[in-house]
């Protein structure tokens, strides 16, 4: 896992400026800090890397090709990269290092752009093709790994985060009132948008080329999850689900498991012992919390017989990890599960570079209580939509499906309702209504699945890969921890939304089935049937709001009449907990930047 840093300006870059940008994450990528630019100083390509896979300098980037007229910085891991390596060295390639990242380069030249749909892993990478005078970029299917990038008339900069852009860009800073509409509404800014204007993020699953000499800028999809069933599916699942991890276990330092009492990374646990590779479990306890997990998972471990490692946490001062998580994050996502996964992930850190999560198996095999009967049939019925929707049907001419991710929006992330949302902040009325709100999302509603996997879908490309794994990639990354995620192999994806329907599938002791199915005989039928708790182990209940109203009314977005005094007064009132820490977490993440009046 590292960090890149990209860049093509017409005007001469001055090495330590960008050298200084670079230095902004450094944090994703301790071992090496290495940087290369064009002659002419036009071009720099920087990167900063935690070495996993081939630890020696040879696997250092910026990386280059055999004629040394390709340039590569790439964040992530390709997993199928020894069978690639090996098809490519049939063809006449020679490798200068056993690095995985190496076949992105050779692969280009083989098969140009279509090299991108042979790469199975998580990425996001940056070419520089010298001939041709362009970069070619792109992010993998679901956007575990993120892109971001900023174009004016003169330049382009891409990066592993907004920091090193904010550096570069030499303008003035501008919060973006369409961004904080959607941090506001539902927790996080979709793709392509950011939270500051003319700086964005490049789509999952989406790849572009940007030419030098008419500063032309494209991008395409070149894969999303599938938008239909698949009746004639043969693929045995049991077989693929450990060839997945079997891949995602290769690595040159120790790999361990985020092992929880959970379905998902019980699994992952159980297919590590049939493909014979070395995994560390580690569990996370939790001083007085009644959802902690360590029985179940010493349980699991006992019975397959792994070494098996338990840390406890104690996390009591929630205004400190609130200081401390929104002075470092570039962009905010407003869920409190962003502390608790930056605690995990430090104490994770003391003793692994890599670990397994979890994560990922809720959406593709049908894990959360929202998929299942109650919520759907609300769905069948059109009763949710017709009583919940129906003015801004009318108002904003919504189609069904329209409604329908509305009322998914709501389900899962929302935060302030529109109505809300004018009331708090005025200024976004005129520029935020509810076809804004689902436009980054439209793409991924596919009207020809059942409403289950419709949902499942929806669940994959928003409210884990906009959401979950936007903060787990922060998180992670501020300590240096690179964190795999099986569950989210495309292929995976594609078989688990792409299943036929089992009508047991709507019953929470039958979800997942196919996970229990596996797991049946080798886990105790105790585990297997214990009800699904989630991942809480933060009460916003219990944060001192008075301590912080102050710090909101005093705050950027007040003095600058963005937000509403008075309302913000009445959330206080309430005691609304969940807007509270919205409120504050922005409050104190905004003053990171040198911002002027708007």
């Amino acid at each position: 896992m590292c960090g890149i840093l990209a860049v093509y300006t017409k005007i001469e870059l001055e090495k330590n400026k960008f050298e200084q940008a670079l230095k902004k994450i450094e944090h994703r990528g301790p071992d090496n800090t290495s940087f290369w630019n064009s002659i002419d100083k036009k071009v720099f390509m920087g990167h900063t890397r935690l070495s996993i896979i081939d630890i020696s300098e040879e696997g250092n980037q910026p990386m280059f090709n055999e004629t040394k007229d390709i340039v590569l910085v790439c964040n992530g891991e390709i997993y199928n990269f020894k069978s690639l390596r090996k098809s490519l060295l049939e063809k006449g390639h020679k490798f200068k290092s056993k690095s995985d990242s190496e076949v992105i380069l050779h692969a280009y030249v083989e098969w140009g752009e279509d090299f991108i749909n042979k790469l199975e892993g998580m990425f996001a990478f940056v070419l520089w093709d010298e001939k041709k005078e362009r970069f070619i970029f792109a992010r993998d299917g679901v956007g575990i790994k993120p892109l971001y990038y900023y174009k004016d008339d003169n330049s382009i900069i891409f990066s592993s985060e907004l920091d090193p852009i904010i550096e570069l860009a030499n303008q003035k800073l501008k919060l973006s009132i369409k961004g904080l509409s959607y941090l506001l509404s539902i927790c996080h800014v979709p793709a392509p948008y950011t939270i500051w204007d003319n700086i964005y993020k490049l789509e999952p699953g989406h790849m572009g080329i940007f030419s030098k000499n008419n500063m032309k800028f494209e991008k395409k999809e070149y894969w999303s999850p599938t938008s239909k069933i698949n009746h004639e599916n043969q693929t045995n699942i049991e077989e693929l689900f450990k060839k997945i991890v079997d891949e995602q276990l290769i690595s040159d330092v120790p790999v361990g498991l985020f092992l929880s009492g959970g379905i998902d990374s019980i699994s992952l646990a159980y297919a590590s012992t049939l493909v014979n590779k070395k995994i560390n479990p580690l569990t996370l306890g939790f001083k007085n919390n009644p959802l902690d997990e360590v029985s179940v998972a010493k349980n699991v471990t006992n019975r397959l017989g792994l070494d098996h490692e338990v840390k406890i946490l104690d996390i009591n001062d929630i205004g400190s990890l609130i200081e401390k998580c929104s002075s470092k994050i570039d962009e905010p996502v407003l869920f409190s599960s962003l502390m608790a996964t930056d605690a995990i992930s430090k104490k994770a850190n003391e003793n692994y570079k890599t670990m397994l999560s979890g994560m990922g198996g809720d959406e593709v095999f049908g894990g959360y209580g929202w998929q299942k009967s109650k919520f759907v049939s609300i769905y069948i019925n059109k009763a949710y939509f017709e009583f919940k929707s129906l003015f801004h049907m009318i108002k904003d001419r919504l189609s069904f499906s329209d409604s329908f991710l509305m009322g998914y929006l709501k389900k899962t992330c929302t935060r302030f309702t529109l109505y809300k949302l004018y009331k708090l902040m005025p200024k976004s009325k005129n520029i935020f209504n509810s076809r804004d709100l689902i436009e980054p999302f439209k793409k991924y509603y596919s009207k020809d699945l059942p409403i289950m996997r419709r949902i499942q879908k929806l669940d994959a490309m928003i409210f884990c890969s906009s959401i979950n794994l936007s903060l787990i990639d922060k998180a992670s990354m501020w300590n240096s921890l690179e964190v795999r995620v099986p569950f989210l192999d495309r292929r995976l994806i594609d078989y688990g939304i792409g299943c036929p329907i089992n009508k047991n599938e709507y019953t929470e002791k039958n979800s997942k089935s196919i996970l229990r199915k596996f797991l049946k005989g080798n886990i105790s039928d105790d585990v297997l049937n214990m009800k699904k708790r989630g991942f809480r182990i933060l009460n916003m209940k219990y944060l001192d709001f008075g301590k912080y109203k102050n710090e909101v009314l005093n705050s950027y977005f007040v003095k600058n009449n963005l937000w509403n005094k008075d309302y913000i007064n009445k959330i206080f009132l309430k005691r609304d907990s969940a807007k509270i820490y919205s409120l504050i977490f922005l409050s104190k993440w905004v003053k990171k930047y040198n911002l002027e009046k708007i």
